[in-house]
């Protein structure tokens, strides 16, 4: 990957509801493992739960590893 120094890069990725458990999802856990072994700093990662009728409003979840295990297992509804 080739970035400036002092760069910033942002990414949106898929995922579901089996959030920190593998990673063929691209689950925030990869980005977490890559970065820090490349010791790049998280500055924020977020979790969009979409619905999918445009009349309910979606939920953002501010995510560290573990700090959404509530919602981890399928037990979240609607998240893409």
């Amino acid at each position: 990957m080739m970035l400036k120094i002092g760069g910033v890069i942002l990414h949106e990725s898929p995922s579901h509801n089996y959030i920190d458990h593998g990673f063929y999802s691209l689950s925030p856990t990869f980005f977490y493992d890559w970065y820090g072994l490349n010791n790049w700093e998280i500055v924020d990662c977020f979790l969009v739960e979409c619905r999918r009728d445009p009349n309910v409003k979606s939920n953002i979840y501010k995510y560290r590893p573990g700090s959404v295990d509530y919602l981890s297992r399928g037990v979240g509804k609607g998240n893409c």
